[in-house]
């Protein structure tokens, strides 16, 4: 009896050797299969409240030394900053003219200003520094979204910048801090798109930032680049999303910027000068030496140099797309397609 369940319990022309020799072979196979499907790229982890915090600090901490002074419209100026300076009250931001040719949202914040029992420069200042602090923290959240591993440090970077002091320190530039905080949100939203809520936070936020600011007007195109810095092989389908979005901008656009004085001005002089802010930017991004808080114009060297200036950008930028060209399956190389565009 021993013997014939011994013999029930091994199936016929198999042995213990054959079945080992089975799995190892499986095995192999397994190996082989691994090997020619290499492992992607591990994704890089979220920024802890830690990493928050320390943006916070740091920047608060940087950008302190603006409460020492308290100045803010100064008399002094000869260009009106804003047209806040020649409102009277409120109402006349949230006049249809007046949307159409200012931002509401940040002429009423000058308004509410005026009415807290604080210190107005100190205030003033406090408020700039915060809306830039959140620029920078949402800023952090759109490079993650991109799943890009140095976004704490891009980040950092920005958010410690010395140029960025112009604008956190001058009263009249606060449409530009606002506009940055709903592009960048739109473009979290828009990046993100997981449900009918983020497409229509991204909707919304489109139609104040193109109310808030003239650069909100290129978010389409934005989005677009951030679905090829996704997508090695990006099809047609995937920019389905954002016709809706170029549809609201070019609406706003074209009901705001026909009230808009540029629009009169020689198509010339708006390239050359373009060409010249682009030199002066980048010199200050790569190389912020020149720490003043203020930049009178070199009108001399304008007249020189305007027309030599204004193809240069285009010729710096052409090698680094050539090199694109030849990596673009590469996820670094559509990261810098993005970031150069």
């Amino acid at each position: 009896m021993p013997e014939a369940e011994a013999n029930k319990s091994v199936r016929p022309g198999h042995s213990r050797r054959a079945d080992s020799a089975h799995s190892a072979s499986h095995s192999k196979h397994r190996k082989r299969r691994r090997r020619s499907h290499p492992a992607s790229h591990p994704q890089p982890k979220p920024a802890g409240w830690l990493a928050y915090l320390t943006l916070i600090v740091l920047t608060a901490t940087c950008y302190s030394p603006i409460f020492q002074s308290g100045l803010i419209w100064s008399t002094y100026d000869q260009e009106e900053r804003s047209a806040y300076q020649s409102m009277d009250t409120l109402a006349d931001a949230w006049t249809v003219e007046s949307i159409r040719r200012n931002d509401p949202l940040t002429l009423s914040s000058y308004f509410l200003e005026e009415r807290l029992p604080l210190p107005q420069g100190q205030t003033h200042h406090a408020i700039n520094l915060l809306l830039h602090i959140a620029a920078a923290s949402i800023f952090l959240k759109v490079l993650e979204a991109l799943k890009l591993p140095a976004a704490f440090s891009a980040a950092l970077v920005f958010a410690l910048h010395p140029t960025v002091m112009q604008t956190v320190f001058w009263s009249g530039y606060r449409e530009e801090l606002v506009g940055l905080i709903l592009i960048l949100a739109a473009l979290f939203f828009g990046i993100r798109n997981r449900s009918f809520r983020d497409y229509g936070a991204l909707l919304v936020l489109t139609a104040l930032a193109c109310l808030v600011h003239p650069s909100a007007f290129v978010l389409p195109f934005l989005l677009a680049l951030c679905v090829i810095h996704q997508n090695r092989s990006p099809r047609l389908k995937d920019f389905n999303h954002l016709l809706p979005v170029l549809c609201l901008s070019l609406f706003i656009g074209v009901w705001t910027q026909s009230a808009s004085p540029f629009l009169y001005e020689n198509l010339g002089d708006l390239i050359n000068r373009a060409s010249q802010n682009f030199f002066f930017y980048l010199r200050q991004a790569l190389l912020p030496t020149d720490l003043a808080l203020f930049h009178p114009p070199n009108i001399s060297a304008e007249f020189i140099a305007g027309a030599q200036y204004t193809f240069l950008p285009v010729f710096l930028l052409i090698p680094f797309y050539v090199l694109i060209l030849f990596n673009y399956r590469k996820s670094g190389a559509r990261s810098i397609f993005v970031g150069l565009t």
